[in-house]
C-alpha cells in the first residue's frame, strides 16, 4: 500500500509539473533521473526564488492539488476523483484496476474520520505532517537536500 501512495505522490508531483512545464515533466518522470524531477518539481514549489521551500510554499501547492482533484468542488476529494485526475494527467500508462486501487488507497490512509472521501482539512493536516517529515533541520523550510532525502525515503518505506 506504502508503493501505491508514493507512486500517486510522484504522479501528482509530476502532473503539476507538468501543467506548469509542458511536456518536460512527464520526461522526467519516466526517466531514471527521479531526483531530477523532485528538483524541479521543488522549484515549481519555490515561488518565492529563494532555493527553499516554506511551509506557505508547501500549503499552497498541495491547496492548489487538492482544487485541482476535487473536479465536483464539493469540498471533498473521493476515489473517484482521484482516478479521474490520475487519467486525465497520465493518460492510459496505468490500467483501470490499479488506477481503482491506488485511488482508493489514498483515500484510506488520508481519511481520518472514514467517511470515504478527504475533506481539505483531512487533505491539508496530512500534507502539514508531510512538511514536518520533509523539514528535517526543523527551520521552517525544506531545500534541495531535505527534499532529496524526503524523497529517498518514500522510495525506502
Amino acid at each position: 500500500m506504502k508503493n501505491i501512495l508514493i507512486i500517486l505522490s510522484v504522479i501528482i508531483f509530476s502532473a503539476i509539473f507538468t501543467v506548469n512545464a509542458g511536456s518536460q515533466g512527464m520526461g522526467m518522470m519516466h526517466g531514471k533521473d527521479h531526483g531530477a524531477m523532485w528538483s524541479a518539481n521543488m522549484q515549481n514549489m519555490d515561488t518565492s526564488r529563494d532555493g527553499k521551500i516554506s511551509k506557505d510554499e508547501w500549503n499552497k501547492y498541495y491547496d492548489n492539488i487538492f482544487t485541482r482533484i476535487d473536479m465536483n468542488k464539493n469540498g471533498f476529494i473521493d476515489d473517484k476523483e482521484i482516478q479521474a485526475y490520475h487519467r486525465s494527467m497520465t493518460g492510459s500508462m496505468m490500467n483501470g484496476g490499479n488506477r481503482e486501487m491506488m485511488g482508493k488507497s489514498y483515500v484510506a490512509k488520508m481519511d481520518t474520520n472514514r467517511d470515504g472521501k478527504i475533506s481539505r482539512d483531512e487533505w491539508s493536516r496530512y500534507h502539514r505532517e508531510k512538511f514536518k517529515k520533509a523539514d528535517t533541520n526543523r527551520d521552517g523550510f525544506i531545500d534541495k537536500n531535505e527534499m532529496q532525502a524526503y524523497h529517498q525515503s518514500m522510495i525506502k518505506d
